[in-house]
């Protein structure tokens, strides 16, 4: 938008007084508007003149490589990851499986999502737990 003023002002200088005074004003006290071309060139590396189409070229280039480093920066650590099978979990004494890594080996295959099932006719771990702690119980009291 400032350049499009800034160009707007260049061009119509020799016409109209009031715009020369503008641009005049603007040099003079050394403002941003005079110095957006040189800050547009820097940020976007550009090396021909600025202008209109140039800089929403550049603005478009730049926004598509920070996409694509984003991208190809997930997808790097996701392929240096390399996911825990169930028995890798069993030899280090997990006792659940974290939801992310879940994910990935859903991902690759390696597993599917099962919904719980209860067994009716399995005591429960409560009931043995019970059973346990009445067996302590009475040793204690001998």
């Amino acid at each position: 938008m400032l350049l499009q003023l800034l160009d707007c002002l260049e061009k119509s200088k020799e016409i109209l007084t009031r715009r020369s005074a503008i641009l005049k004003v603007e040099n003079t006290n050394k403002t941003h508007l005079p110095l957006i071309k040189g800050i547009i060139k820097v940020k976007y590396k550009l090396e021909e003149s600025v202008t209109k189409r140039n800089l929403e070229e550049a603005q478009l280039a730049k926004l598509y490589n920070e996409i694509e480093r984003k991208i190809t920066f997930k997808l790097r650590s996701i392929n240096n990851q390399h996911p825990i099978t169930a028995s890798k979990y069993k030899e280090v004494g997990a006792n659940q499986i974290n939801s992310k890594n879940i994910i990935s080996l859903i991902l690759d295959g390696l597993t599917t999502v099962k919904e719980p099932t209860i067994n009716i006719n399995k005591k429960s771990d409560l009931e043995e737990d019970n059973e346990v702690v009445k067996r302590a119980e009475k040793m204690i009291q001998k």
